[in-house]
């Protein structure tokens, strides 16, 4: 497996997308890259480039390499998928 990188889109600020932000700093192997946005503009960083909100929601995408994950927007799937 590749390196690790979480995308995390969401309201800056929302208690839903802190809470996701804080179960990938307490949750994700050592070297995990995690970069944060809106989900509206990727600010260049290449991670977040595509990456939207899901209904809505505060959503992360787990990739590793260049391939990510489902997407998901609660605390638990995110925990699920970055202990696999």
């Amino acid at each position: 497996s590749g390196p690790r990188a979480v995308a995390v889109v969401g309201e800056p600020g929302a208690p839903e997308t802190e809470e996701l932000v804080r179960t990938v700093l307490r949750s994700a192997p050592l070297g995990t890259v995690l970069s944060r946005g809106d989900g509206e503009d990727s600010g260049g960083v290449p991670l977040l480039e595509q990456r939207v909100r899901v209904g809505g929601r505060a959503t992360a995408y787990v990739c590793e390499g260049f391939v990510c994950k489902l997407p998901v927007t609660t605390p638990e799937e995110l925990r699920a998928q970055l202990t696999i």
